[in-house]
């Protein structure tokens, strides 16, 4: 078993893959499991999110 702590996307809840979308909002990092989780959470919360060009993968 991995002692890796699994990341859980902020919208669904799903396991986040490694290089999953992400969203950097003030001192707070969203991370979602696809695209599409992270489209959904900018419709919801607009105003709160950066522009599109924000970052999809984490740089580690």
């Amino acid at each position: 078993m991995s002692k890796t702590k699994e990341l859980a996307c902020d919208l669904c809840s799903l396991p986040v893959p490694p290089q999953g979308p992400h969203l950097v909002l003030g001192d707070r990092e969203l991370v979602f499991c696809c695209e599409g989780c992270q489209g959904i959470w900018r419709m919801l919360n607009q105003g709160a999110a950066p522009a599109p060009a924000d970052n999809k993968g984490r740089s580690s």
